[in-house]
């Protein structure tokens, strides 16, 4: 019986120590390693500094040694003829890519109000990379056809002083000869270099300036000024407004002269504000602003939207990075100056970044879609006719964003190919293809961390056309592609290496320890005690009678008779005579 409850009792031991390991490598893995390494990235993912010396975070931010390409694939219109006289829809074939080598640096970074806050500029550089360029592609011998901006440019203005077009009938009679002698109409062929980094020269604008000399001293009242204006002073003030409307692709290279100071939060005070955008200022001497410049945003229909200030407030980060423990139903949010606004981006598939594990979030599909209240802001009334809408009506079709106030000029913005836009606005343009996996803009982020490894920024320039006058009526209006571009970002080797150190190995040695020395073995000390005590309870049933009648049956089968005593000769002893009980046909008994 002792050894009985020893060996039982040992059993019991074995399953407890087995039960008590498994239980604590699931404790290791799901609640106390989490705990640990959400602590820790609590403390690490904030901007701070010792004295002059940057925190691994902020240095890492800073000093980015990132890979980053912008490339332009432009489009080259073959028709120009045939929509001006005839109102063929546009024909452009898409040449590229003309990618750069893109180096960014912070020239100017400060830490404020109590290291709370962070301001800082950032200044980008590019470098043609013949390389990764088109095969025989040379942005400085290259020449594209492409709508001209400056010649819109001009009628938009027309139209933004309030002038109907027959109160400057004279001004367009007299600018007919020269229109064709300055080879100066609504396309013109530009080299490429110019309209990527430079600012082309306008035929136009030297149209203009030709013919002002030889105007009349007459006068125009124009219905947004107080008082008439001579028509030379009004041809003065187009050339002034159409050569501050920047006819190029970038026109920031090198120099931080189109740009913005920003100012970001820390995460000092709550890791979940990192990176945040405050307030932005384009010089150091002026006042700093919490929303975008007014005029960017600011010609939204007064009467029926409820939320303007939401076109023009600051959303999210500045999207180099996020804020840490992301998941699946998060949305994130980001200030993307290209386009002026903050964007929304949602979850839309895991991804991989090296050995990295990560989530790849895209730009939320209603970002452009103007049949939602929130989006009302960035709705401007029409210039003319176009794409089935009145002139004076609200909101170009989802899918193209009108920029004109932050771009001083006709410029809208879209998705490559005219992504996720309207089917009219696709049908415009008959050579737009587009394709998700070519044109779609997203950030691989690693969850965790918040870290952006990979990113690709994809976004098309179109100009705004129409509305022309005689001769140039029969030019459909709509949005015309300039270029579209593929501003790439992809996280260095020392970068990823990093961060496997600090994220993917220590949850891989974690893993291997709560599961296999835990979970694993603890699991296979509770399976060794179950199998032995099966094993033990079938061999001790082995030895058991299975019935009655079976026991009765085996002992009538070997049972012998009683013994007989018979006294010997002498009488002093007995003799055990033993004989077998015989058998019988139903050894079963009766009852």
């Amino acid at each position: 019986m002792a050894r009985k409850k020893l060996f039982y009792g040992g059993l019991g031991t074995l399953f407890g120590i087995g039960l008590i390991l498994f239980i604590l490598g699931w404790i290791l893995q799901y609640v106390a390693f989490p705990a640990i390494l959400k602590s820790q990235v609590k403390k690490s993912l904030v901007l701070g500094h010792d004295g002059d010396t940057l925190n691994e975070f902020a240095s890492d931010w800073l000093n980015s040694k990132y890979s980053v390409k912008m490339q332009y694939y432009l489009y080259n219109y073959t028709n120009a003829l045939e929509m001006i006289n005839r109102g063929m829809k546009p024909d452009a074939i898409e040449r590229g890519p003309y990618t750069y080598r893109q180096v960014n640096e912070y020239v100017y970074q400060k830490f404020k109000d109590d290291d709370n806050s962070f301001e800082y500029i950032e200044k980008s550089t590019y470098f043609f990379d013949p390389k990764s360029s088109c095969e025989g592609c040379d942005p400085k011998k290259d020449f594209v056809t492409i709508p001209d901006m400056q010649f819109f440019g001009f009628f938009s203005t027309i139209a933004g002083f309030g002038l109907p077009l027959s109160a400057i009938a004279p001004l367009l009679s007299l600018a007919q000869i020269p229109l064709i002698s300055f080879k100066s109409g609504p396309f013109v062929t530009v080299n490429v270099d110019d309209l990527i980094m430079k600012k082309y020269l306008s035929p136009f604008v030297i149209m203009l300036k030709g013919i002002q000399a030889s105007l009349s001293n007459a006068t125009i009242e124009i219905p947004s000024f107080p008082f008439p204006m001579q028509i030379t002073d009004i041809v003065e003030l187009f050339i002034e407004e159409l050569e501050a409307q920047s006819v190029s692709l970038n026109d920031n290279n090198g120099t931080t002269d189109q740009t913005f100071y920003y100012t970001i939060k820390t995460g000092k005070d709550d890791y979940k504000n990192v990176g945040q955008v405050l307030y932005e200022r384009k010089l150091l001497t002026d006042n700093v602003s919490d929303s975008t410049p007014p005029n960017w945003w600011n010609n939204y229909d007064k009467k029926n939207c409820k939320n303007p200030e939401y076109a023009s407030a600051f959303r999210g980060t500045n999207g180099d990075y996020f804020a840490p423990f992301i998941d699946k139903d998060t949305k994130l949010s980001a200030f993307i100056e290209d386009v002026c606004r903050s964007l929304d981006f949602v979850y839309l598939e895991e991804s991989k970044v090296g050995e990295i594990d990560t989530y790849r979030f895209v730009i939320d599909s209603t970002a452009f879609n103007y049949t939602k209240p929130e989006n009302c802001g960035f709705c401007t009334p029409l210039g003319f006719d176009m794409y089935g809408k009145k002139a004076g009506d609200y909101c170009l079709p989802t899918g193209l964003l009108d920029a004109s106030g932050c771009k001083n000029g006709p410029v809208a913005f879209s998705l490559p190919h005219f992504l996720e836009a309207d089917k009219i606005v696709q049908q415009f343009f008959p050579r737009s293809k587009p394709d998700p996996a070519k044109h779609q803009t997203y950030l691989d982020i690693e969850p965790t961390s918040g870290t952006v490894f990979a990113a690709r920024k994809r976004l098309q320039i179109n100009a705004v056309c129409g509305g022309l006058p005689v001769p140039y009526s029969m030019l459909p209006s709509g949005a015309y592609p300039l270029a579209w571009v593929d501003n790439s970002y992809y996280a260095d080797d020392d970068t990823l290496k990093k961060a496997k150190d600090a994220l993917v190995t220590p949850k891989k040695i974690v893993l291997l320890v709560s599961f296999i020395v835990g979970v694993g073995f603890g699991a296979l000390l509770m399976l060794i005690a179950v199998s032995i005590f099966i094993i033990q309870r079938v061999r001790k049933q082995n030895r058991t009678p299975t019935s009655l009648a079976s026991t009765l049956n085996r002992q009538a089968q070997t049972m012998e008779s009683p013994p007989i005593y018979r006294p010997r000769e002498d009488g002093n002893s007995i003799v055990v005579r033993r004989i077998p009980r015989p058998k019988v046909d139903n050894p079963e008994p009766e009852w």
